[in-house]
């Protein structure tokens, strides 16, 4: 008897809304992907547990699902590729796509003229025409400016030059440990690099929904381990605040020091950042307050 490695995996199927599941097996060589016959909305989908959120009821092209119709299709097809798996491992045999494919349908009775058993072909793209997709649909979907997404094509500029080879059907636990020593080899401060990695999370993430991608949970979970130390945060209180503004500096005959002092207290006193003070203006009082828009300014 050999041992098959294989996943199942439930989607929803792009903006269609049909449930789907994708198998992989043979160190994800082989990849076969069946459509069920139910449907669901997106945002009665839970993508930790890939199944119909308990209690919903889906309204799809004109038909209504419930969630235990939803998740039933969903076990009945686990149990039949499962099944499978066990049949060919006793005999030891490995399945190919088709014949994957075939047994299952036949199992299930779907099978007929109107439906032949054929396999799906995915076109992977590249790593670079996924970051680009994902900066086109987030960055739509959410309203990110040039700053949001410059931190991304950051991020994705670091993992390219730690793993020059990578592809993104199949990121691996080690392209993370090369993007950490990287880290480390080039100087960047832990901090910088555990920040680093909370933005690229959410890109693995997010190509983890996609069909025929899929990011093992220990490489979106993967812990750098980098120590940080926590921050000091070091401050004034209110009257040692107020007398700094009042202080009298000697040998102040340009009024150099007095005027750096007056800058500083003014943005203590109003939280402004010094590139939002070099941008205020008169036009920005009103009524006694300023109102203006605050920019983060970012060093590229």
């Amino acid at each position: 008897m050999i041992h098959i490695n294989f996943s199942i995996r439930p989607y929803i199927k792009g903006s269609t809304g049909q449930v789907a599941i994708k198998v992989r097996w043979n160190q994800s060589r082989f990849e076969a992907s069946f459509f069920t016959n139910v449907w669901a909305e997106a945002d009665k989908w839970d993508q930790d547990r890939l199944k119909a959120k308990r209690g919903t009821t889906h309204y799809v092209r004109d038909m209504m699902f419930t969630y235990l119709e939803i998740n039933e299709a969903i076990a009945e097809y686990r149990e039949e590729i499962e099944n499978i798996f066990d049949k060919c491992a006793l005999k030891n045999t490995l399945p190919t796509v088709d014949e994957l494919k075939t047994m299952v349908n036949n199992a299930l009775g779907r099978n007929s003229a109107k439906e032949p058993a054929t396999t799906e072909v995915i076109k992977k793209k590249s790593f670079k025409e996924m970051t680009d997709l994902f900066l086109e649909e987030c960055g739509r979907e959410r309203n990110w400016d040039y700053q949001a997404m410059h931190k991304y094509i950051q991020v994705f500029s670091h993992i390219t030059k730690a793993n020059p080879r990578i592809k993104p059907d199949n990121i691996t636990i080690e392209h993370m440990y090369k993007l950490r020593d990287w880290y480390v080899m080039n100087g960047y401060r832990n901090r910088t690099a555990k920040k680093q990695w909370t933005i690229l999370r959410g890109f693995l993430r997010w190509l983890n929904t996609k069909p025929g991608y899929e990011v093992p949970a220990n490489v979106i979970n993967f812990a750098t381990n980098l120590k940080v130390l926590p921050k000091t945060v070091t401050f004034l209180h209110y009257d040692e605040l107020i007398h700094f503004a009042h202080f009298q500096f000697e040998d102040d005959a340009s009024g150099r020091l007095s005027r750096a002092r007056d800058f500083w207290c003014f943005m203590a006193f109003t939280s402004l950042r010094v590139s939002d003070l070099m941008r205020l203006k008169t036009m920005h009082i009103r009524d006694g307050r300023i109102e203006m828009f605050a920019k983060k300014q970012m060093n590229i």
